[in-house]
């Protein structure tokens, strides 16, 4: 009979604990940062929370989930992307008004 301190079969051991003990320690981290969390690699942004939603049962793979998000401060890329939108904006025009 397993020992209850036991990680659950499903998870994979790693060596900071289990796969959802280390995707938690991330989530709690950026949440403690009041950061949200971007996937790099598929370029989308998630809250704590929307993160936990949409990753709550953590896969054996969580080292690549992990490797792939980072904690990002949601202001700083809506910063950036106004300063882009509006350098295209202006590009746009620019180039608009000397093709007439």
């Amino acid at each position: 009979m397993p020992h209850y301190t036991d990680p659950p079969k499903e998870a994979k051991v790693l060596s900071f604990g289990t796969a959802s003990d280390r995707v938690q320690r991330f989530v709690n981290s950026a949440r403690d940062k009041n950061l949200w969390i971007f996937d790099k690699t598929f370029k989308k942004w998630y809250s704590p929370d929307e993160f936990v939603d949409r990753f709550n049962y953590y896969p054996n793979d969580a080292d690549e989930l992990l490797k792939r998000c980072v904690e990002k401060d949601p202001l700083d890329a809506i910063a950036d992307g106004q300063y882009k939108l509006a350098e295209l904006t202006r590009r746009v025009f620019d180039y608009m008004r000397r093709n007439k």
